[in-house]
Order: C-alpha cells, then structure tokens, then sequence
C-alpha cells in the first residue's frame, strides 16, 4: 500500500488547541511573515527582466522614466490585493522549523493530508494549494515568460498597466510561490488566496470540502492584521493523519490522545510521536 503523502504544519500548543477546537486553519497576510521580501521577491526580478528586454528591444526610449512607471505600478497593485496563506513543510520534524514557527520546540507539527488539500485546486480561481519554488533555474525561467508576456501585451497596444496586471494580479498566487532561496531548508508549501479584504465583508464561500470565512481582523499589539479562517470540519476525521511533538513539548502521547478524542477526532486514524530532534 503507497504510504500517504502528508504535509506538516508547525505552530505553538495554543495555536493547536484553536485549529483543533474550531476546526479551522488561518491564512493570514503574508507580507506580515517572517520574510520581509514576500511577494515583492519575484516581482522585483519580473522588473528587473522587463526593464531589461524592453531597453534591448528599444520600446521607449527613456529608461529611467520607464523604471519609474514600472515601480509605480507595481506599488498600485500590491495596494490593489493582499495574499492570504497558511504555510506546511513537507518534512514533519526539521529543527528550523522547531525554533522558527513551533514556540522554539516547545509546540508541535500537525500532519495534513495532502490528498484533501491539493483537491483545493480543481477549483479554476480561489484558493490554491501550491510547492514554494526556491530553484534559482525555475525561478530565471518564470521571471522571463512574464516580463515577456508584459512586453508581448504593451506592444500589442496594451497600456502598462493593464498589460502588468496579466501577471502581477491574474497570475498573484504563482507570482507569490517563488522565494529567496535562502529558505530551501523549509520545504515549503502553502494554502493561498489572492483578494481584497474590502470585497470579503460577511461573504463566505466553499472550496471542496473546505468553507473560507469572511474577512477578520486581529491585534497582534503593534497592529491591526486581516486573516480569513479556512474550515474543515466536512472532512474533519480525515484530514489530520500525525502530531509531532516538538522536542521540547510537554504534552504526552497519552495527553495528545485524550484531547483529540475530547474535541471529537477519531483518534485511531492519527499517530501521535514525538520528535527525534535533540534540542534542550
């Protein structure tokens, strides 16, 4: 029998008991992550590229004057949407990710079934479920299709902003899957969706076996952040396959067990493990 395909989800013990009491996952803002490039990665290599190609190919002529249109507009469109994730690793007990997203080892990684997240993508527009891309290769290939495909647009009479917005709007949640690769180590993939929060007052909607929340505001004490809630309880005995417990947990497997079964989960279908990192 193949073994399940699973991806992991680091968090603190809170963040666990919240996605297990509600069975719901948080996609929050990622420009509000870790990584202060997010989004803007890709896209300064896409500006790069075009301002590269429309120079050689003598599309206008004042260069400078280009750059700053280009840079403007580019600021209009990250203004325009904001994309919404939840991140996984495909590895469920990496010490990185311990020290960076599970409260320094103290937390846990909650095993996903890839099947019911990747079913997300049948769906032509919303949410999507897609691998980060670090390679430097893959990520030299995209950066040209989409400046040339922006060239491509502007010559055939497109203005440049409407020929921009082929791929820095149409084309948001693959634009936002390329990341320094500096972060390789995280094996990262994610659950995400481009929109505006203003268009998402008290409007829900379905994907599959998922319900997506209307937009929701929280405090993290320096500012007021939007998240929308992702709710799995259709599938809420089949979604959850493992629980790492970091290396600094102190919840047992026999705690882990309890709670799981407390909140409703068929405990028989998820193994609960501790994690083999050596971290005090």
């Amino acid at each position: 029998m193949r073994k399940q395909e699973i991806f992991y989800h680091y968090c603190s013990v809170d963040v666990l008991l919240s996605i297990l009491k509600n069975d719901e996952l948080r996609l929050s803002d990622i420009e509000k992550s870790n990584d202060y490039t997010e989004r803007k990665w890709m896209m300064s290599k896409i500006k790069e590229e075009f301002i590269n190609i429309a120079s050689k190919n003598n599309v206008i002529e004042e260069k400078e004057k280009l750059i700053k249109v280009f840079c403007r507009l580019g600021n209009d469109f990250e203004i325009l949407a904001n994309i919404y994730a939840t991140c996984f690793s495909k590895d469920g007990d990496l010490l990185s990710q311990w020290r960076a997203y599970a409260q320094d080892g103290s937390g846990v990684a909650i095993g996903f079934s890839a099947e019911l997240l990747k079913k997300v993508n049948d769906f032509k527009y919303g949410i999507k479920f897609l691998p980060i891309i670090y390679n430097s290769e893959k990520q030299k290939e995209y950066k040209e299709i989409q400046a040339k495909k922006i060239l491509d647009l502007f010559l055939q009479g497109d203005d440049l902003f409407h020929a921009m917005s082929e791929v820095f709007t149409n084309d948001l949640e693959n634009l936002c899957c390329y990341k320094n690769p500096a972060f390789y180590e995280e094996k990262e993939w994610r659950l995400c969706i481009s929109l505006s929060p203003e268009c998402r007052r008290s409007i829900k909607a379905p994907f599959d076996s998922f319900v997506m929340s209307e937009i929701k505001l929280y405090s993290n004490q320096k500012r007021i952040v939007t998240y929308l809630d992702l709710n799995y309880t259709k599938v809420k005995n089949e979604i959850i396959k493992e629980i790492i417990l970091g290396p600094k947990c102190e919840i047992s497997e026999k705690d882990m067990h309890q709670i799981l079964f407390i909140l409703g989960y068929e405990t028989a279908d998820i193994e609960i493990k501790k994690s083999k990192a050596t971290y005090l």
